[in-house]
């Protein structure tokens, strides 16, 4: 305890040291044209900021947190259709592979509830709210201005790749002999995924595991999808002819999964080839997009890491690095050459919104002041300090995000990939406690009045009263839980003027599951197992000879206990601070004899079996877990 106070102590006042150097650094004012930012109207007077750059531009990126997915959709609807209205901007690039692109755009155009059906199984609750919004703004618009959705990205979402290329399987259509087998198994796994996503929507309470490999127990999806790309390409040209027309796009999505296994193999193997083959792959697949359509305009938002305009020395964790707009600008082709636009987004009331302590840093926090809390404000970049000019070369404009993290949906309908968690919600708790464990001191009490004094003044309490610190980490699939609990001492007086005092302690290490997925409320129920300590000092008075179970001299005695255990543990999380209770059972399986040295045969039996309950009070940090780093 003394330890975590001192801790407590210092970080509080490290940081208000820090807080007063930095009063006393000097300030860059905030000079640069800037705009609150209006998301909820059909005023776009606060958009006018970018009026001055548009018209020299044909490729607009904004640059994101993922995160940030409901205030992230909200402004890329709303700069859509400001881009749409000013630029003649028709298509919309997503951060994903063609095969949900595909799903979405149909969607959009038709409004074919099939396809909103598909692609609600592979998209957060956010996305697909902001997908039903595209649909409802192409309703209003004439033929050839109708938005277009495309997907530059690898395929890495296996599932719904797979669904795509069973969507484009021709109906009614003999299938060649020698592709009949991997024809048929490629059905059976799209209809796997229809069931499976089906009866997942039926069952929403508790969130299931995304893994398909766990899910059935009669074939592996990722085998079967394997030795079917193996066919494909064995075959190449009985599949042309048995797709016809959707031949194209089915081999674009096969080429999107092959390059997808290839990413993460080299990611599997830590190397630095799996950042630069991404970019240069949606690099390529957005060249030729643009060659096929060189007329049009493109509207994207992407991770922020691959929307810097110039090669980084230091970005994102990564060293000499090209982005994805870096490559566009840079590019020989001249309807790519300096034509996009990036807008890089920050946000000061996540976990981390930067990590180095650079100019461009610096030049944030100025920003970060300026702006007001629960706004979103834009601003246009100038260029006549060092820290703005480090800034001018990742972006044209910044936009300060100070929306309250905890109104953001961090929750995902279900996951996209066969072995892919995507990103999950982390939570981080270091507990106090304050409880009671109901140990049975029967057979010790009996003893003590037997032997030493009839009174009912020397029986222990059966409630032992506690004190302990912990820690938990919770995530959507998992839970993990780490206790230290003190038995506070009971002291007792005998008649014959010995005294004896009773405490101890436990360690628990608990695992188990959240059961409601909410920002708010955590219901964790878990199960584990400890290890604890009873110690009985008996005090002897000068008169008497012998201890309390026959032994002299050593007045110690230790019961030993090993436990399993079950928990309720129920949170109410309130920004960094967590009110709740513990509740379960737990049983001591080990020798309930006490024991000085040795063990004592004849001592009376004392488990630690029993109910507990605790009061806690905690302190915690919600972050985000995945695989890539945020931005990307």
């Amino acid at each position: 305890m003394k330890l975590f106070l001192s801790l407590a102590f210092g970080i509080f006042f490290s940081n208000l040291l820090f807080a007063q150097q930095n009063k006393t650094e000097d300030s860059i004012p905030v000079t640069c044209a800037h705009s609150v930012l209006n998301l909820d109207s059909s005023d776009f007077s606060s958009f006018s900021i970018f009026d001055t750059l548009i018209p020299q531009k044909n490729i607009f990126f904004i640059g994101e947190d993922h995160t940030y997915r409901r205030s992230n959709t909200r402004l890329q609807m709303k700069f859509l259709k400001y881009l749409h209205n000013k630029a003649g901007v028709r298509t919309l690039l997503f951060e994903f592979g063609p095969s949900i692109g595909w799903m979405v755009n149909q969607y959009i155009q038709t409004g074919d509830s099939s396809f909103y059906h598909s692609f609600r199984n592979y998209a957060f609750v956010d996305f697909q709210k902001f997908y039903e919004q595209l649909r409802e703004y192409n309703v209003t618009l004439d033929s050839a201005n109708k938005i277009n959705v495309v997907g530059i990205d690898m395929e890495r979402s296996l599932a719904a790749a797979t669904k795509y290329l069973n969507l484009l399987l021709p109906v009614d259509k003999d299938v060649p002999a020698a592709i009949q087998l991997n024809v048929e198994s490629l059905r059976g796994i799209g209809a796997y995924l229809d069931k499976y996503f089906d009866e997942y929507h039926k069952d929403s309470l508790f969130e299931k595991d995304n893994t398909f490999e766990n899910h059935s127990q009669y074939f592996s999806s990722n085998n079967t999808v394997d030795i079917f790309l193996e066919d494909f390409k064995k075959n190449d040209s009985l599949y042309r002819i048995y797709l016809g027309k959707n031949y194209e796009d089915f081999k674009t999505v096969v080429e999107g999964i092959n390059t997808n296994k290839q990413w993460e193999e080299y990611q599997n193997k830590n190397a630095y080839q799996e950042w630069v083959y991404r970019e240069q792959y949606m690099f390529h697949r957005f060249e030729d997009l643009v060659q096929k359509n060189p007329g049009q305009k493109y509207f994207g938002s992407f991770g922020r890491c691959h929307t810097s305009l110039n090669k980084q020395s230091e970005w994102c964790g990564l060293y000499y690095f090209q982005s994805l707009l870096q490559r566009i600008n840079a590019s020989g082709n001249p309807l790519l050459k300096d034509k996009g636009l990036s807008v890089g987004t920050y946000y000061p009331k996540s976990a981390s919104h930067l990590n180095s302590a650079t100019h461009e840093s610096y030049y944030l926090d100025q920003l970060i002041a300026h702006a007001a809390d629960d706004s979103i404000v834009v601003y246009k970049i100038f260029s006549d300090t060092a820290a703005a000019n480090d800034m001018k070369k990742k972006f044209q404009y910044v936009i300060i995000n100070k929306l309250n993290p905890d109104k953001e949906s961090r929750e995902i309908e279900v996951s996209a990939g066969f072995n892919d968690f995507d990103a999950e919600k982390i939570r981080f708790h270091l507990d106090l406690n304050y409880g009671a464990l109901s140990a049975n001191f029967y057979n010790l009490n009996n003893y003590i009045t037997t032997k030493l004094d009839p009174s009912s003044a020397a029986k222990f309490n059966n409630y032992l009263p506690m004190v302990g610190v912990g820690t938990m980490w919770s995530g959507d699939k998992f839970a993990v839980g780490f206790d230290y609990r003190y038995y506070m001492k009971q002291s007792r007086d005998l008649m014959n003027s010995d005294v004896l005092d009773l405490d101890g302690y436990s360690l628990q290490l608990l695992m188990g599951r959240d059961l409601f997925k909410s920002p708010v409320f955590d219901f964790i129920a878990s199960g584990g197992l400890g290890y604890g300590v009873l110690k009985l000092q008996q005090n002897i008075a000068a008169q008497n000879g012998a201890g309390l179970f026959g032994t002299a001299l050593n007045t110690t005695y230790e019961n030993r206990a090993f436990n399993a255990l079950l928990q309720l543990d129920a949170r109410v999380n309130i920004k960094f601070i967590s009110v709740g209770f513990k509740a379960g059972y737990q049983f001591d399986f080990s020798n309930s004899e006490w024991r000085n040295k040795d063990l004592i045969g004849n001592s009376p039996a004392t488990g630690m079996t029993g109910w507990f309950g605790m009061l806690n009070f905690s302190f915690f940090r919600s972050d985000v877990s995945d695989k890539n780093q945020t931005e990307y």
